[in-house]
């Protein structure tokens, strides 16, 4: 996720890649829908487009008989979202935040997805999102 970095609109960028036995198999970046005022509600919204996308690709596994036992680890390096997600309550700072991004709680409840830390240094979706460079951009895409 990339907090504001287009400049006309203001809009932060969600990106996200969901890589299965070593391989991507599904990528994407794109604009949100809408302009976030704190770099923790944007990264908030990232993961919960990130969560829809998983819970979609955990239906296809299903149906193709590859039932999951686990919760799908989601990978995001802001702290505070994290947080938020984990701690299964909106907080006075994220009062303004659209209440239908908080359905990523009940499916961190159900056991459906499950949020964890990764550095900002080693996160591969940072490729899709920020200018990187050369040594970073080498080790996000090969």
């Amino acid at each position: 996720m990339s907090h504001a970095n287009d400049l006309k609109t203001r809009r932060s960028v969600t990106g996200l890649v969901f890589c299965l036995a070593g391989g991507a198999i599904a990528f994407k970046s794109k604009l949100q829908p809408t302009v976030s005022t704190l770099s923790t509600e944007a990264e908030f919204i990232s993961s919960v487009h990130t969560a829809k996308l998983a819970k979609y690709l955990r239906s296809i596994l299903l149906d193709l008989g590859f039932a999951q036992t686990g919760p799908t680890i989601l990978y995001g390096n802001n702290l505070s979202s994290i947080a938020m997600v984990n701690s299964n309550c909106p907080t006075n700072r994220s009062r303004h935040i659209n209440i239908q991004y908080f359905a990523i709680q009940q499916w961190r409840e159900n056991l459906e997805i499950v949020l964890c830390h990764i550095a900002g240094i080693i996160n591969p979706s940072d490729a899709g999102t920020n200018a990187l460079g050369w040594i970073l951009h080498s080790c996000h895409v090969c």
